[in-house]
């Protein structure tokens, strides 16, 4: 089975289909989606109906949750939930509905998927330091774990428990001893310093975990993102990747 992950599109269009374009090109069986669809962009219905119908597994991330529950802006950046509030208001009440019935966790046989941390997904902690990776390890059971929220690509193994190295984010193949944590990147906002939108495809047996990276129009999302009368700042560090 081949199946492509993704995440943190924020609303950007342009991303998103050109990511869409180049995991058909691979010829996936199913698209998973990490959460966080909207936010920061000026394109949140469209890309919350590409979503829908792209996708067998959307998560909900903590911009959806802000959308729901508009007290947790409280906890984000300004122009982030600057961001949200316009969001609210482009998006109908069934839509709102669709993202209301996204899981926060999705686990299948050997494998768990959620927005920011396996340790209370609802709270949506940011997986930055080496401690915070080595705890979140003891928060699920399966042989690798799937997140985005941080915006950055990243690969961690446990060789054994309280044991783990951390990887770059390329290509591998998974060592059946061995568990991982791994961060799928950001379609629509990357913070690695590459402003390609990046994904991850899974194939295999044993499973290979592949990083790929998407070149989109910038431009246009910066454009639409000022047009729409969003902060500036979010238009800017498309094109930094930061």
């Amino acid at each position: 089975m081949r199946v492509a992950i993704i995440s943190d599109i924020h609303s950007n269009l342009e991303a998103l289909q050109a990511v869409l374009k180049n995991i058909r090109s691979t010829e996936v069986d199913e698209i998973y989606s990490l959460g966080d669809v909207v936010g920061y962009g000026a394109d949140p219905a469209a890309c919350l109906d590409l979503i829908q119908s792209a996708c067998s597994i959307m998560l909900r991330g903590n911009h959806e949750s802000a959308l729901l529950d508009p007290s947790q802006t409280a906890e984000m950046t300004t122009n982030a939930a600057q961001a949200i509030n316009w969001t609210r208001r482009q998006l109908t009440s069934r839509e709102l509905g669709l993202m209301a019935n996204w899981p926060m966790v999705r686990v299948g046989s050997d494998a768990r998927m959620v927005h920011a941390s396996p340790d209370h997904p609802g709270e949506f902690h940011y997986l930055t330091s080496r401690w915070d990776i080595e705890n979140a390890f003891k928060f699920f059971s399966e042989q690798i774990c799937f997140y985005g929220h941080t915006h950055q690509p990243a690969v961690a193994e446990e060789i054994i428990p309280g044991v783990l190295r951390i990887l770059p984010p390329r290509s591998f193949t998974m060592d059946e001893k061995c568990r991982y944590l791994v961060n799928v990147g950001s379609v629509g906002q990357p913070r690695n310093r590459d402003p390609s939108a990046c994904w991850v495809l899974v194939t295999g047996h044993p499973p290979e975990v592949r990083f790929n990276s998407v070149v989109y129009d910038i431009r246009a999302a910066q454009e639409k993102i000022l047009k729409a009368g969003l902060p500036s700042q979010l238009a800017e560090r498309l094109a930094k990747g930061v």
